[in-house]
């Protein structure tokens, strides 16, 4: 993402954000179609690549146990926004949407200050995820661990972390995965789900050098 193209979308995200107000102030009839591509196109550069529509909706979320069970508590994810976002498929984007909604009530809520750009700038360019990691030659990734509640703008995982004994979640499985060691020399990353299995050597530590292990010697 070129820092001219980033500088490009905050401005006309700005714009967009402060001409359509909040939900609960917007007319029903309002035209939202015209900025759909610009917001599309964001969410695409921040990593969000199956967006594919925008919609009026209210979309909840659930809290998380640490085993990535449902507490049983909801929240409302998009509520300054009421604008939820859909897969190509038509699937909810929970974690597109939350982003969306926290950018759009944090320009609303700073309208006033002369420095909102680069304010939003700055959140735009720490706000792409983990690129998914490829595990298998069939394409099977993993993705980072997702962040529980109501959080406005998440920390996301870099290739510098550490792994942890869950580092992520099995792209579209979407089964939790462990990583546990399993002999002298290697641990397992076991997926909860599907039992997909894959091993790695005890040196590999971080992100990084787990992608760099698959695409240089494990992945074909």
């Amino acid at each position: 993402m070129s820092d001219d193209r980033i500088r490009t979308l905050t401005e006309s995200l700005v714009g967009v954000v402060t001409s359509l107000g909040a939900a609960g102030s917007r007319p029903d009839d309002v035209n939202i179609k015209e900025d759909h591509e610009l917001v599309l196109e964001l969410m695409h550069l921040l990593g969000y690549e199956n967006a594919g529509r925008i919609v009026r909706k209210e979309l909840t979320g659930n809290y998380l146990e640490q085993d990535g069970s449902a507490t049983g508590e909801t929240f409302v994810i998009n509520g300054t926004s009421g604008l939820a976002l859909l897969s190509v498929d038509g699937e909810d984007l929970h974690l597109a949407t939350k982003w969306l909604n926290s950018i759009w009530h944090s320009i609303l809520g700073n309208k006033e200050d002369p420095g909102l750009c680069q304010k939003v700038q700055g959140i735009m360019e720490k706000s792409k995820p983990l690129t998914p990691i490829v595990l298998t030659e069939f394409g099977e990734r993993i993705r980072e661990y997702p962040v529980s509640g109501d959080i406005a703008f998440p920390k996301h995982t870099r290739d510098s972390n550490e792994l942890d004994s869950t580092p992520g979640v099995h792209d579209l499985c979407d089964g939790w995965i462990d990583l546990r060691q399993v002999s002298k020399g290697f641990n397992a990353l076991i997926c909860r789900r599907c039992h997909l299995r894959v091993l790695v050597p005890v040196d590999i530590k971080t992100y990084g050098k787990l992608r760099l292990y698959f695409e240089h010697f494990q992945v074909k």
